[in-house]
């Protein structure tokens, strides 16, 4: 759906602004570093500003322009709402370019504006659901069946029990039992809970509750391993937990991470049409027309925002009824950094189960010496 514009040089650039941020390039004119606390979500503005346009005005003719006004956003607005803000008001804008609707007759033209926005983006838009990317082809594939994929559920409850033991209760924040996702209208929040999917592990590794042991938060978003193994060390020792299942819960933090980065790690997004849960737009159209009270550009923006942040999805859906987009995230050379992980599980395996494998491991290099030796005596004699 968007890999067309995803592919154009500007767009690369300004993506390229975005991730690739330097403390020598905070002086640039690139992007507004004041926001550059808030990277990730910058990010995740621009690509929903895209969809925003492929859905409601699709017209190669207004793009580049487009993209220019957007590139001025980022380097003249400093906070995030504004910037979403600034956002709405561009479709509004491009909105009246393509119907035909000159400056300053925005309001005479209101119903047709709002009318238009309301069929493309509403009855006819999508709700999203970010995952993880590791499921990515076998949905392609297969569809979406809730909670039916491949995953550590089990090693997980148990996790959960053994917290429990401790008195330590609702650290996952996530009920196993139930086989529901959730679905959203804020492509936003959709993309950075695919950064960060999946909730509970997340929850594992960073927990809001320890913040004063100095976690770091965008380990998953990043997939920084080293940040995450020392999350999750921090908190298991504050929380004195014991060896035994101290040791289980980091051997279970290891395959899941595997499993996650088992696949290069993109922001991964499933839309469905809207239809596809009745009932759930949430906004009358004809009173946004008639409410006098409030501007034709804040009325869209109204249009345009959240409504549905927890569509209940608890079935399947099949290949042909779904969408996926794939987006670059903030992982950079995602494959050496895995290489460089599972290099990282394979030295730090000591440290949870004893020296056993330090000592194989010596033994294995010990042997091949030998055999190597008795080749060149061979060849020697």
């Amino acid at each position: 759906m968007l890999d067309e514009v995803l592919g154009k040089k500007k767009v690369k650039e300004i993506i390229n602004n975005i991730k690739n941020v330097s403390e020598k390039e905070k002086s640039a004119e690139s992007i507004n570093y004041k926001l550059f606390a808030n990277q990730e979500k910058i990010l995740f503005i621009f690509y929903d500003a895209l969809l925003k346009y492929k859905i409601i005005i699709d017209e190669e003719i207004y793009f580049d322009d487009y993209l220019e006004q957007i590139d001025k956003l980022l380097k003249k607005i400093n906070n995030i709402d504004d910037l979403t803000l600034g956002v709405n008001n561009l479709i509004c804008k491009f909105t009246c370019i393509k119907l035909g609707v000159k400056n300053n007759e925005e309001e005479d033209n209101r119903k047709d504006i709002l009318t238009y926005i309301y069929n493309k983006f509403i009855v006819n838009g999508y709700f999203v659901h970010g995952f993880s990317s590791c499921y990515c082809e076998n949905i392609k594939r297969y569809g979406f069946t809730s909670e039916a994929y491949l995953n550590y559920y089990e090693d997980f409850k148990k996790i959960n029990d053994i917290f429990n033991k401790y008195n330590i209760t609702n650290v996952l924040e996530k009920d196993f039992s139930k086989k529901e996702v959730h679905f959203t209208d804020n492509f936003v929040k959709a993309c950075s809970y695919s950064a960060n999917s999946p909730g509970y592990f997340f929850n594992l590794i960073y927990n809001r509750e320890y913040n004063h042991l100095k976690l770091k938060k965008d380990i998953l978003v990043k997939g920084n391993f080293e940040g995450a193994f020392k999350n999750i060390k921090r908190i298991l020792n504050f929380l004195e937990i014991n060896d035994e299942d101290k040791a289980y819960i980091i051997d279970i933090f290891k395959k899941e991470w595997n499993l996650l980065f088992s696949k290069e790690r993109k922001i991964s997004l499933l839309l469905v049409k809207r239809g596809f849960f009745p009932n759930k737009n949430g906004i009358n159209i004809l009173d946004l027309v008639s409410a006098k009270d409030i501007g034709i550009y804040e009325a869209v923006d109204k249009l345009l925002s959240e409504r549905n942040s927890k569509v209940v999805c608890d079935g399947r859906i099949e290949a042909s009824d779904l969408k996926i987009i794939t987006l670059d995230g903030l992982c950079d050379d995602l494959k050496e950094d895995t290489k460089l992980e599972k290099m990282d599980l394979a030295s730090d395996f000591s440290n949870v189960y004893g020296n056993v494998s330090l000592l194989l491991l010596v033994g294995s290099i010990l042997i091949s010496l030998g055999v190597i030796v008795s080749i060149i005596l061979m060849i020697g004699g």
